[in-house]
Protein backbone atom coordinates (compact mmCIF):
# COMPACT_ATOMS: atom_id res chain seq x y z
CA UNK A 1 0.00 0.00 0.00
CA UNK A 2 2.85 2.20 0.92
CA UNK A 3 4.05 1.81 -2.62
CA UNK A 4 0.98 2.84 -4.41
CA UNK A 5 0.95 6.12 -2.40
CA UNK A 6 4.43 7.01 -2.64
CA UNK A 7 4.15 6.32 -6.59
CA UNK A 8 0.79 9.06 -6.57
CA UNK A 9 2.58 12.31 -6.78
CA UNK A 10 5.18 10.69 -9.63
CA UNK A 11 2.31 9.44 -11.70
CA UNK A 12 -0.63 10.93 -10.58
CA UNK A 13 0.19 15.00 -10.30
CA UNK A 14 2.01 16.86 -13.29
CA UNK A 15 3.06 20.37 -13.30
CA UNK A 16 2.32 22.94 -16.20
CA UNK A 17 4.10 25.40 -17.29
CA UNK A 18 2.59 28.82 -16.16
CA UNK A 19 4.08 30.07 -20.09
CA UNK A 20 1.29 28.55 -21.15
CA UNK A 21 -0.44 30.51 -23.95
CA UNK A 22 -4.08 30.51 -25.23
CA UNK A 23 -3.45 29.01 -29.28
CA UNK A 24 -0.85 25.93 -28.39
CA UNK A 25 -1.35 24.52 -24.95
CA UNK A 26 0.63 20.77 -25.12
CA UNK A 27 -0.27 18.60 -22.11
CA UNK A 28 3.13 17.40 -19.84
CA UNK A 29 5.02 14.65 -21.18
CA UNK A 30 5.90 11.96 -19.21
CA UNK A 31 9.59 10.27 -19.12
CA UNK A 32 7.98 6.63 -19.07
CA UNK A 33 6.66 5.98 -23.14
CA UNK A 34 3.11 4.46 -23.43
CA UNK A 35 2.42 0.93 -24.82
CA UNK A 36 2.49 0.39 -28.93
CA UNK A 37 -0.01 -0.68 -30.76
CA UNK A 38 1.50 -0.21 -33.74
CA UNK A 39 2.35 -4.38 -34.48
CA UNK A 40 -1.63 -5.73 -33.62
CA UNK A 41 -2.80 -5.66 -36.72
CA UNK A 42 0.18 -7.96 -38.34
CA UNK A 43 -0.67 -10.40 -35.80
CA UNK A 44 -4.20 -10.68 -35.95
CA UNK A 45 -3.39 -10.72 -40.30
CA UNK A 46 -1.14 -13.35 -39.36
CA UNK A 47 -3.59 -16.08 -37.53
CA UNK A 48 -6.20 -15.17 -40.13
CA UNK A 49 -4.02 -16.66 -42.68
CA UNK A 50 -3.03 -19.61 -41.36
CA UNK A 51 -6.18 -20.74 -38.51
CA UNK A 52 -8.96 -19.01 -40.20
CA UNK A 53 -8.88 -19.53 -43.73
CA UNK A 54 -7.54 -23.07 -43.67
CA UNK A 55 -10.33 -23.86 -41.22
CA UNK A 56 -13.33 -22.90 -43.57
CA UNK A 57 -11.62 -24.91 -46.44
CA UNK A 58 -11.61 -27.84 -44.04
CA UNK A 59 -15.33 -27.25 -43.02
CA UNK A 60 -16.14 -26.50 -46.65
CA UNK A 61 -14.99 -29.98 -47.75
CA UNK A 62 -15.87 -31.45 -44.82
CA UNK A 63 -19.69 -30.13 -45.95
CA UNK A 64 -19.42 -31.25 -49.62
CA UNK A 65 -18.04 -35.02 -49.08
CA UNK A 66 -21.11 -35.29 -46.22
CA UNK A 67 -23.66 -34.54 -49.35
CA UNK A 68 -21.94 -36.18 -51.87
CA UNK A 69 -22.12 -39.31 -49.69
CA UNK A 70 -25.67 -38.58 -49.01
CA UNK A 71 -26.04 -38.27 -52.21
CA UNK A 72 -24.36 -41.65 -53.42
CA UNK A 73 -26.12 -43.31 -50.44
CA UNK A 74 -30.13 -42.45 -51.54
CA UNK A 75 -29.11 -43.28 -55.58
CA UNK A 76 -27.93 -46.65 -54.62
CA UNK A 77 -30.51 -49.58 -55.50
CA UNK A 78 -32.20 -51.69 -52.97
Amino acid sequence: MNAIIAQLPRNGFHQTNSQCSTDKCLPPRSAIPGPSHEGRYKTFKNLALLIGFPAILIAGANVYNKIKLQHEKDSRPL
